[in-house]
């Protein structure tokens, strides 16, 4: 079916596998694996499936997966009050964590309150850059680009509002995602990348959820079918976070 009319069109391009969901009813939906270990793969799998599910014409709202997208928690700091300084401290704590990057990086400071620490988001700028004129070759504006936890984070905002400790678990093509929150502020990211094999998503989930610096009252989970038996992990309770569907399947995911 072709795309000739403007339409808004969810992207997910991950480090193994790349998806495409349409928001009009009676639109096909798709996806592609990615054949390569960096983001230039990604990108050429993306553009393969553009071209394959004849998208023009329209904007696009796309979800990063990790390790495309990478996070860390930035201390709180007091002498640094401007938000410019502290994206230059998140720049540096990246560096220690995850080292150099042949090239500039950009970052996304989370909100917080006054006196508490911030989650940062990082994503290679020239991977934004290829992401964008792929995006325009087939007359597509790029117009929201979010990591998949933060998306996941925002359409669940108010199940972390609470005083208590939770878990947000989200997982993704060889790839999980583990934040913790207390009294709503985020205190942990860890993502870890996983097998396709459910015993072993859950036992990295054991591994990370247990050695959080504090102890969680509940796990919140977005996951895929493969892990519908996950009810407890070391012991804490795992509710599941339910997307309703809207115009198309997976739509809710990506929007």
């Amino acid at each position: 079916m072709s795309l000739w009319r403007t339409e808004r069109v969810g992207l997910y391009v991950g480090q193994s596998e790349v998806a495409l969901a349409r928001e009009r009813r009676g639109a096909d939906d798709g996806q592609a694996s990615v054949d390569g270990g960096d983001w230039t793969a990604s990108v050429a799998a993306l553009s393969g499936l553009l071209e394959r599910c004849d998208v023009r014409n329209g904007s696009a709202e796309l979800r990063l997966g990790g390790p495309l997208a990478q996070a860390l928690i930035v201390p709180w700091q007091a002498q640094l009050p401007g938000r410019q300084d502290r994206e230059d401290y998140a720049l540096h704590l990246y560096a220690k964590t995850f080292g150099e990057t042949p090239g500039p990086l950009d970052v996304a400071l989370g909100d917080a309150d006054y006196g508490q620490a911030a989650p940062a988001f990082f994503v290679e700028r020239a991977l934004i850059e290829a992401l964008r004129a792929t995006l325009a070759l087939r007359g597509v504006t790029l117009r929201v680009v979010e990591p998949l936890l933060v998306a996941a984070f925002n359409r669940f905002r108010r199940t972390f509002a609470d005083t208590g400790a939770a878990v947000l678990v989200v997982t993704e093509p060889r790839c999980v995602h583990v934040a913790l929150f207390q009294a709503g502020a985020w205190t942990a990211i860890r993502s870890r990348r996983v097998t396709a094999d459910a015993d072993d998503i859950a036992q990295v989930l054991r591994r990370e959820i247990t050695t959080l610096p504090a102890q969680a009252e509940r796990v919140h989970l977005l996951a895929h079918a493969s892990l519908a038996g996950l009810d407890e992990i070391a012991g804490i309770p795992v509710s599941r976070l339910r997307l309703a569907r809207s115009a198309a399947p997976g739509f809710a995911l990506l929007q």
